[in-house]
């Protein structure tokens, strides 16, 4: 492959402004043609590039991307197929022309019509290559063609972009930085610079700048720059400067960020005063074209105008701000807002005179409020009582409510006004009129009245618009000023709310209570009749319980407030009120329109009729409890939604006041019966706070303690307790006031003793709950029940069962010894049959002697008598010594009874008896629930466990069986007395519900756990826990 970059004379008009290369790559067997056309067009900017046979053409031209692809190939060739794939694949690539030389004309025509497309050209080969450089030529200014059009639509684009930006965008700050950012895209420099001056033209107001980002320098250090820009400016033309010419300006440039071989200044011109101006910087020498000059002369023609607007606007702008900041920073009152109004309306259009006629938006007349005259003539006085009626002077109500500036040509002489207002318009001289209507949030609220008295002198445009900056400005101060006037009233009107809430007293009545409200209404809003109406306790009329006006006989369509008034045509008479907030508005002049020809009437009106009346609901937690009536108002209004707000305050607080009454009532009714309650109930009640002190204790609790009830509160509650039980006191009071612990809200049954009298102590049964006061904790009180009698039936029924027991063991132990007599053949021989038989009547005395102890020792339990002794001894020994007492029974039932014991567990302390009792009950019961050809297993084992961040061992045993198993329903219950299985009824297995029970309080005196684990059908595991500890421990203990 061959390369060769030649530069030379333009060969057309375009080259100047375009890519100077146009590639073309041969693909011929022999590099004749390349030679020839590489020799002819020496001095037409090209580069060529030679591929032999065998090199692809297809990845080359991906590469390069050239402007002609050259293909000299025989007919054959690409009739095999051989190029035929290269050709179809070339024409995909838009900008490359394809040039096809084939041998002979026939091949050529053939050719042609096969590949038809607009970029190929099919001819046939020659020695001398004259037609193929004619057509190289042809194809290169085509080419040029195409590219200078496309180069001319670009800038086009770009240009619309930038001038679309210049006139939407108002900031220059933000025009000059959109600018700056773009215009490097569409001319190759590397640095821009946009600024314009102020108004005085005096300095640099508004600066943007495009530079690479690791040119960056602080601001503080362009401030000369700018002042070198500043003298630019001065001299009023465009210039082009490299490094050669100016050194000195360039090592300048490069501190400030601009490290450049080329400027170029271009300053933006407004009727021939430079206002800004444009500067580009390139890093080698680079000169702009004629394209590129045009636009940026059209850029720079549109900033400069977009400069000259705002300077202009600005200066309007000072004025009207400056009249503006007058109102607003001395905070005038309505008057003197449009009495500056006024006199600047005057001085802005030279007008004779300008007056602001006021609405009366309850009557509908204009009345002039506010006077200025340029020549002061005495008229002020004459139109003092002058009066303009809307109703009858309608061309002025149509301006009015179009809210627009509008302009009236010698008024004198106008046939659409009325004789009465044409008689007034000529009292003031008014000719020429521009009326500017004054609206504030959305009303009109009077009109300025602009007079030129110079028949001949008329409203320019500029004095109009003008008029309308003006009014803007006013507007705005306006509802300022209205908007404060607005919150101020609100302000006042709710202080006087909660001023009338602070003087209601819970024991006002509620009628006096609402009687206020009525008044303070009246009187802050400016009512003339209010009435307040509640339901009656069956909620179906409606009574008067305050008013105040409502003498004169009323035209609304309610019957009189003298009576009840039934809840439904209440109702009914709403349906036909219009809603204004969250209350109803009977608009009766809408109502006699309906009534006369059934349809509703489209003027809006603003004034209060007689027959009017506003009802604003009373509800108390979204309970319809009444309604407030209001009746004339003072100020003749329609009323609106903000006139209707602060009488739903009122309404609100009648309900409020109404609510509190009520609750006052049910609270004093309420607390009568409670205190009742506790003065004559027999529980012993005492109430404390967070320290102890008692501040509240009932007379059964006094004579508990054998104290008056008058010298309990402020004493502590402890010093009436036994010492043992202060402790358990105390420990009450942290969890009733601490509440961490689930549950520690309420104390139930927990056993206390009170000093009855200094000897005498009495126990009691003490239920705890906390107080509380606005929702926080305060104290805690106590329920004490007197368990004098119940400790005294325990004690007796203790008495009899030890009695029974000792009866009933007597007997047994008689028959028990008998039998053993007979067994160990003391009176004679016995046969095995006899000695299986005493077996079992031994095991079943066993049986009896077990139960007699079992309700022996559930009775001490109940009268808190029980206790254990433990000694340190080896729980297998015990486990090994009940399994052999139970292996008879066992194997009379064919269950098989083994033992899985670790024979590392160490020496623990416990009650061998009492062990032994567990173990018994809970092996007798899987021998009870296992069935025959059954299996029960004893195991013991260690395990590990953490107690308050402490680890502690226990030693486990478990008795499993194979036996029904218990339903998780029951789980929970099998350990309290009395609780029975129906699996055991079922199978006719018969207890007293005592041995769990039992066994439970006894692991637990140990310090230990009991629980069970059964799956239905599967059998059951009970597990028990005893403690081991150090036996130093132990012994401290």
């Amino acid at each position: 492959m061959l390369s060769l970059k030649i530069f030379g004379r333009k060969s057309c008009n375009y080259l100047h402004m375009l890519n100077p290369n146009f590639k073309v790559v041969i693909h011929a067997p022999q590099k004749d043609l390349f030679q020839f056309l590489q020799k002819n067009l020496l001095y037409q900017n090209m580069e060529f590039f030679y591929l032999g046979q065998g090199l692809e053409v297809l990845p080359f031209v991906d590469r390069i991307r050239p402007d002609l692809v050259i293909l000299e190939a025989s007919y054959n060739e690409l009739a095999e197929g051989e190029l035929a794939p290269v050709v179809q694949k070339l024409q995909k690539y838009e900008e490359v022309w394809t040039l096809l030389l084939v041998e002979g004309p026939l091949a050529t025509e053939k050719l042609r019509a096969g590949y038809a497309h607009s970029r190929l050209l099919v001819m046939p080969t020659s020695p001398h290559y004259q037609h193929v450089l004619n057509n190289v030529l042809s194809i290169r200014e085509l080419v040029d063609k195409i590219r200078h059009t496309q180069t001319q639509l670009r800038f086009q684009e770009h240009l619309n972009h930038c001038l679309q930006n210049i006139f939407l965008e108002d900031n220059l700050q933000d025009l000059f930085e959109q600018l700056v950012n773009y215009l490097p895209k569409v001319i190759g420099f590397d640095y821009w610079a946009l600024f314009c001056l102020d108004v005085q033209l005096k300095a640099v107001e508004t600066f943007a700048e495009f530079m690479p980002p690791v040119e960056r320098v602080p601001m503080e250090t362009r401030a000369p720059f700018e002042t070198l820009l500043r003298s630019w400016l001065d001299r009023g033309r465009a210039f082009s400067l490299t490094r050669r010419e100016d050194p000195q300006l360039f090592k300048k440039m490069e501190q400030w960020g601009w490290r450049v071989a080329q400027l170029v200044f271009l300053p933006t011109l407004a009727k021939n005063r430079s206002v800004g101006g444009i500067l580009l910087g390139h890093r080698s020498e680079r000169k702009l074209n004629s394209r590129e000059l045009h636009f940026l002369n059209e850029i720079g023609k549109q900033l400069a105008q977009k400069i000259l607007t705002r300077h202009l606007h600005a200066g309007r702008e000072r004025t009207l701000e400056k009249f503006a900041d007058q109102l607003l920073f001395n905070r005038f009152n309505e008057e003197s807002i449009f009495f500056l109004a006024c006199k600047q309306l005057a001085e802005l259009t030279n007008a004779h005179s300008v007056i602001y006629w006021k609405i009366n938006p309850g009557f509908g007349f204009l009345f002039p409020k506010t006077f200025y005259w340029t020549q002061q003539s005495g008229q002020m006085g004459n139109l003092e009582k002058t009066v303009i009626f809307l109703n009858k002077e309608t061309y002025l109500g149509q301006i009015l409510r179009a809210g627009e500036l509008r302009t009236i040509a010698l008024a004198e002489q106008q046939r659409n006004l009325q004789p009465a207002t044409l008689e007034t318009f000529q009292k003031l001289h008014y000719q020429n009129l521009l009326l500017v209507p004054i609206q504030v949030g959305g009303q009109t609220q009077g009109v300025l009245v602009v007079n030129k008295a110079q028949p001949e002198v008329v409203f320019t445009l500029w004095e109009l618009q003008q008029a309308e900056e003006v009014v803007e400005k006013i507007g705005r101060v306006l509802e300022d000023t209205a908007m404060v006037t607005e919150a101020r009233l609100k302000l006042r009107q709710l202080a006087r709310i909660f001023e009338l809430g602070g003087e209601f007293k819970l024991d006002l009545p509620v009628n006096q209570i609402l009687q206020r409200i009525v008044l303070n209404l009246r009187k802050t809003l400016g009512w003339n009749d209010v009435a307040v109406l509640l339901l009656d306790d069956r909620k179906n009329k409606l009574f008067v319980h305050a008013r105040v006006g409502f003498e004169a006989k009323h035209h609304f369509k309610l019957s009189s407030l003298d009576k009840p008034i039934s809840l439904k045509a209440f109702e009914k008479f709403l349906q036909r009120c219009d809603r204004i907030s969250q209350s109803y508005f009977f608009d009766s002049e809408k109502q006699l329109q309906i009534e006369g020809n059934g349809k509703e009437g489209t003027r809006d009106r603003q004034s209060w009729k007689e027959g009017d009346l506003l009802v604003v609901p009373m509800e108390m937690r979204g309970e319809q409890i009444g309604y407030l009536l209001v009746h004339d108002s003072v100020d003749r209004q329609k009323p609106t939604q903000e006139k209707v707000v602060p009488l739903e305050y009122y309404a609100s607080q009648a309900a409020i006041a109404v609510e509190n009454a009520q609750l006052y009532d049910r609270l004093q009714a309420s607390e009568e019966r409670y205190r009742t309650l506790t003065e004559t109930m027999g529980l012993g009640l005492v109430a404390c706070n967070l320290k102890g002190r008692i501040v509240y204790a009932n007379p059964a609790f006094a004579a508990l303690i054998k104290s008056s009830v008058e010298k309990l509160p402020g004493k502590s509650l402890e010093r009436f307790f036994t010492e043992d039980s202060q402790k358990h006191l105390q420990s009450i009071a942290r969890q009733l006031l601490s509440g961490k612990e689930e549950g520690s809200d309420r104390i139930e049954n927990v056993e206390l003793e009170v000093q009855h009298g200094k000897a005498e102590t009495i126990p009691v049964s003490a239920f705890g709950f906390p107080l509380y006061e606005k929702g926080k904790k305060t104290g805690y009180f106590l329920i004490l029940h007197d368990l004098r009698e119940q400790k005294q039936l325990e004690r007796i029924k203790a008495d009899f069962n030890s009695m029974i027991v000792h009866d009933l063991r007597s007997p047994i132990n008689v028959i028990q010894g008998f039998i053993e007599l007979i067994r160990n053949r003391i009176v004679g021989e016995i046969n095995e049959e006899q000695e299986e038989l005493l077996d079992i009547a031994k095991e079943n005395v066993k049986k009896v002697l077990t139960l007699i102890d079992n309700f022996l020792v559930a009775s001490k339990i109940e009268v808190g008598r029980f206790s254990v002794d433990p000694k340190l001894a080896e729980i297998n020994a015990l486990v090994e010594k009940q399994i052999e007492s139970h292996q008879v029974l066992m194997k009379n039932k064919n269950i098989r009874l083994k033992t899985e014991l670790d024979r590392n567990l160490p020496l623990i302390f416990f009650d061998s008896l009492r062990i032994e009792q567990v173990l018994n009950n809970l092996l007798s019961n899987a021998m009870k629930f296992t069935p025959e050809n059954g299996e029960v297993v004893v195991s013991t084992g260690l395990i590990r466990e953490q107690e308050h961040g402490q680890e502690k061992y226990y030693a486990l045993v478990s008795v499993r069986d194979t036996g029904e198993g218990i339903p998780p329903e029951k789980l929970d219950k099998i350990f309290e007395k009395y609780e029975q299985l129906e699996a055991g009824k079922s199978l006719g297995v018969m207890g007293t519900g005592l041995g769990l029970s039992i066994c439970r309080q006894i692991v637990e005196l140990h310090g230990g756990k009991i629980w069970v684990e059964s799956e239905p059908g599967k059998g059951s595991t009970f597990y028990f826990t005893l403690p081991i500890e150090p036996a130093v421990e132990k012994v401290l203990k």
